[in-house]
């Protein structure tokens, strides 16, 4: 995959969203004036607020190919880039099963000219891409 160059106001990602509608999403990858980072947020039982964890920012250039992988388990997420470890956390067993982690989540790709992190939007007045050579859901 490979990411839009760096520009003042763009914001790209692969992330997922729960089919439920309930509150927990997964960003595998997203990038945003030129960083590319990864977390998850996702309330428990019981909690009014969502949970955030960020892995952090991978060590990469975004306008580079590279290949974003994360595995799931129904304990544990991994999240890497080009096969290095960005992190893993384990799913909070506790949560029981209504953690929205433990649920079916929809694929999502896109790339829009509103940046999420800072609240802005700007005219485009070339086209964005983002390439993407496969994704694999298994």
């Amino acid at each position: 995959m490979k990411f839009p160059e760096r520009g003042r106001v763009y914001h790209s990602a692969v992330w997922m969203f729960a089919q439920s509608g309930e509150p927990g999403e997964i960003d595998i990858a997203e990038s945003s004036t030129g960083r590319v980072f990864s977390g998850f947020y996702y309330r428990e039982s019981g909690k009014s607020e969502d949970t955030v964890h960020h892995f952090g920012d991978y060590p990469v250039d975004p306008s580079e190919y590279h290949v974003y992988r994360f595995d799931w388990t129904q304990d544990r997420i991994w999240v890497r880039c080009d096969d290095e470890l960005l992190g893993s956390c384990a799913i909070d067993a506790a949560a029981g099963d209504y953690h929205s982690l433990k649920q079916a989540f929809y694929v999502i790709l896109n790339i829009n000219a509103f940046d999420n992190m800072r609240g802005e939007y700007e005219e485009v007045s070339s086209i964005l891409k983002t390439y993407i050579d496969y994704v694999r859901v298994y």
